[in-house]
């Protein structure tokens, strides 16, 4: 047995339901009309849910397009757009882990004189018992961070 939902209040009531109204707000019982009403809305929630997944999958696009460049700048030493040699901004923080290791970070964020091109993206590079590489995509953190020791 399916349920509707009334139109007005949003109450559940069976869909084999024999009452002249919604017990909640008292709005006229009419099973087509709920239907119906109900098909619309969820047509209207299927639309947004594309609508949101087409934008997150432009941000996905957007986020992988950029971390090429940011590769690119950094393997090649120059601007992706107009490629002429760029600069870094690098900037250092520690980290106290366990009471006694430090970690020391230190991230460049790439930019070009010349065209102007900045990337929102940063490297962090570790360095402990072991270096590593990755991807900064959250800029203001790393700076946040940096502000937070100092740096």
């Amino acid at each position: 047995m399916g349920f509707l939902y009334c139109p007005n209040c949003g109450m559940s009531i069976s869909d084999q339901a024999s009452i002249p109204a919604c017990p909640k707000c008292y709005h006229p019982f009419n099973a087509q009309e709920w239907r119906r009403v109900q098909a619309q809305k969820d047509a209207v929630a299927a639309e947004e849910k594309n609508k949101k997944d087409a934008a997150a999958a432009e941000e996905k696009r957007k986020k992988e397009e950029e971390e090429q460049r940011l590769n690119y700048a950094k393997n090649n030493n120059e601007c992706p757009s107009c490629h002429n040699p760029i600069s870094w901004d690098t900037k250092r923080y520690s980290d106290h882990g366990g009471g006694y290791i430090t970690t020391d970070y230190s991230f460049s964020h790439p930019y070009c004189n010349s065209c102007g091109w900045k990337s929102p993206l940063a490297f962090e590079e570790s360095e402990n018992w072991q270096r590593t590489s990755k991807t900064i995509t959250n800029w203001e953190y790393a700076l946040k961070r940096c502000h937070e020791h100092g740096y």
